[in-house]
């Protein structure tokens, strides 16, 4: 069996067809542009979250050790 049979065994593409092929994939392609456009903000709230969290516990930390430092002294 060559290479070149299973595509002779593909039936042709018509021109509507190929058309509304092109239009799918434009609009899954539009639709992942608008996915990333919605989620760059949603993603950069979520981090400015962890890293203000971060911040308080590196805060609450340090408060608890210096606390416990100066009991001892």
């Amino acid at each position: 069996m060559s290479l070149i049979q299973p595509l002779l065994a593909c039936k042709p593409l018509n021109a509507s067809s190929s058309v509304e092929d092109m239009g799918r994939i434009l609009l899954a392609i539009a639709a992942i542009i608008v996915a990333f456009m919605l989620l760059g903000p949603l993603v950069g709230f979520i981090f400015t979250l962890l890293k203000w969290a971060l911040v308080i516990g590196a805060v609450a930390l340090g408060v608890m050790l210096l606390t416990k430092w100066a009991k001892r002294s």
